[in-house]
């Protein structure tokens, strides 16, 4: 890790990070209002579509080429799919907070780089100004669908027809990863610890 003097997840491609939530469904069942908020460290190489997060037929992230974008399900079912989308730009080397929210009917994307800079010793916190990328309105729907129980993925998702396979992996690294049942576009200032 770089931030916190903990560790990062890194991913490879084709490796996975599952949260499991079958005992914690209440409070991982995101509705009408919720956020999404993690530090990513991207390559250069990004020439496919690489899922940060997903919760399949409800909301996933996504990082591309030409973009990073925050898709979100407003429709009646995963199977009556209404996606709505915000992409901001694409995302260059290096590291980034991402905050993707929705307070319904309108989904947000947040950036903000984070710099790798020298600082005095006696300097204990860095910060980054998170600005609006992107946002969108649901034009059906008030909240999201209840989706069957399934598990919050990272650096990747599996694929649509259940079969296990792992696609659309990150070549990466994501931590400080938090997700909670607030709106937090308000909140613009992400602080870190100077790395030793």
């Amino acid at each position: 890790g770089r931030y916190f003097q903990g560790s990062a997840l890194g991913f490879d491609g084709t490796s996975i990070a599952t949260l499991d939530i079958s005992a914690e469904q209440a409070r991982y069942h995101f509705n009408s209002t919720f956020s999404v908020q993690m530090v990513v460290h991207t390559s250069a190489n990004v020439h496919h579509d690489q899922v940060l997060a997903s919760k399949p037929g409800a909301w996933k992230l996504v990082l591309n080429q030409s973009a990073v974008a925050w898709h979100v399900n407003f429709g009646q079912s995963a199977a009556s799919a209404d996606w709505v989308v915000a992409a901001g730009p694409p995302l260059t080397a290096g590291s980034w907070v991402v905050k993707a929210t929705v307070a319904t009917p309108v989904i947000r994307l947040h950036l903000c780089e984070l710099l790798a800079e020298e600082v005095p010793e006696s300097t204990l916190l860095n910060r980054c100004n998170m600005t609006e990328q992107a946002s969108a309105n649901a034009s059906t729907g008030s909240s999201l669908p209840d989706v069957a129980p399934k598990n919050i993925t990272f650096g990747a998702e599996y694929a649509a027809d259940d079969s296990g396979v792992v696609t659309n992996g990150l070549i990466g690294a994501l931590e400080e990863i938090f997700m909670s049942k607030v709106d937090t576009s308000s909140w613009t200032r992400y602080n870190w610890n100077v790395p030793p």
